[in-house]
């Protein structure tokens, strides 16, 4: 009976994978997200007095998943308003959890139906959000902080109630950001992972790349990070163990945190100057397809490398070499767009900051200089792109799905 339903849901993805498919659910489902913005909007201002351009940034703040800290804090709301931004970032991971989710499937034509879908989506967050807040409360956080927490790292989101833990502390190293990087591998990679340990199938392509991917990304910002601030150390005295350790820990963090959970754990004014532009590039790769985080994602990165060496090697570029190209020099336009935008709107502001606020918007990321203290038509800016930067590579998803009939990797 199992076996009969896996392949009904394969034979309807098949189908529905065909170029020009465009289910009615993911109208539904973008009609319903764009729904939640007025409706978190109005709830919102009912708990929290602030001015409406502040309430829409942080209404898009967190149903986008980016987690910027601004001078009203998510941590300072009463318990409506705390209500209104949990609900805002659970919508926001199922949204971009089911939608992306369902793209990939189509395009690399994965046995999941949309129903499975978003069952999956359902249970592995309802499932892996229990999980990370039981080791929460259990070394002492409120039971609300820490599912707030624990839905915030899976969702890659920053955002969050109480009290932060520590930088190198055991909550955030082998729960925070452990929980971060399950978020950004995709939904279908964890149903393919989940699969495969139960001997179903072996994971696809996309799947193997992905894991390789996030490994190796992780490795380079972490070594690259590391050896920054050990020069730096150096630099101006005598490296000791301590400082080591926590350039360690620190590196570890901003190697995961910056694709794309944001946690405010380490403001980019406390980094060195070159460790900042590391950050930037993390921010500007961030998480992989059908998860949730951001940037131009790592299949992006992958296809664009592997399109330029084989057309080198005088292999023609496929059309997902296309679709990254394509969806890279969007990602760029966005980001120019907004830089001048915010350059002309507030140039009290240095340059390099705002390079750093434009990229972790559209990225949606969440990491800033420090807290956002931006006013009127410039925060209305930084809104703009982070609500671009979660619909964005949803759209070239569903474009890659709708218009490609073959394809290993998935990308946007």
């Amino acid at each position: 009976m199992a076996g009969k339903k896996q392949d009904n849901a394969s034979r309807q993805n098949l189908a529905l994978a065909e170029p020009g498919a465009k289910p009615a659910a993911v109208m539904w489902l973008l009609c319903g997200f764009l729904l939640a913005l007025p409706i978190g909007e109005w709830s919102l201002r009912q708990s929290v007095e602030m001015n409406r351009d502040r309430s829409w940034f942080a209404v898009v703040n967190a149903i986008t998943l980016t987690g910027f800290t601004s001078t009203i804090a998510t941590n300072t709301y009463a318990t409506g308003g705390r209500v209104v931004v949990f609900g805002l970032t659970i919508v926001g991971m199922l949204f971009s959890m089911i939608v992306g989710g369902m793209a990939v499937a189509r395009i690399l034509r994965l046995p999941y139906g949309d129903g499975q879908i978003a069952r999956s989506a359902m249970w592995v967050s309802g499932i892996l959000v229990v999980g990370g807040a039981i080791p929460l409360i259990a070394a002492g956080d409120a039971p609300f902080e820490a599912f707030m927490l624990s839905a915030s790292a899976l969702g890659n989101s920053g955002h969050y109630f109480g009290r932060l833990p520590g930088l190198l502390g055991w909550r955030t190293q082998a729960v925070l950001m452990p929980m971060s990087v399950l978020g950004g591998l995709g939904l279908p990679v964890l149903m393919e992972m989940g699969d495969a340990l139960r001997g179903r199938r072996r994971l696809s392509v996309h799947s193997r790349l992905v894991l390789k991917m996030t490994a190796g990304v992780y490795l380079v910002v972490f070594g690259a990070c590391f050896l920054v601030q050990v020069v730096e150390e150096a630099s101006s005295g005598a490296v000791r163990g301590m400082e080591l350790i926590r350039a360690a820990g620190s590196s570890s963090v901003a190697a995961v945190n910056s694709r794309t959970a944001g946690f405010p754990l380490e403001y980019a004014q406390d980094m060195p100057r070159v460790m900042q532009w590391i950050v930037i590039l993390a921010m500007v790769v961030g998480g992989s397809p059908g998860g949730t985080a951001g940037g131009v994602k790592t299949t992006t990165v992958a296809e664009l490398y592997s399109g330029v060496v084989g057309a080198l090697r005088g292999r023609p570029a496929g059309r997902a070499f296309a679709v990254a190209a394509t969806w890279a020099g969007l990602y760029m336009l966005m980001a120019v767009l907004v830089l001048i935008l915010l350059l002309a709107l507030a140039p009290q502001v240095a340059a390099d900051r705002l390079v750093f606020e434009t990229i972790s918007a559209l990225s949606n990321v969440g990491l800033s200089h420090e807290v956002v203290m931006m006013v009127g038509a410039g925060l209305e800016v930084l809104t703009l792109a982070m609500l671009l930067g979660r619909l964005a590579p949803l759209g070239v998803l569903w474009w890659m799905a709708r218009t490609t009939r073959e394809a290993e990797v998935a990308v946007g």
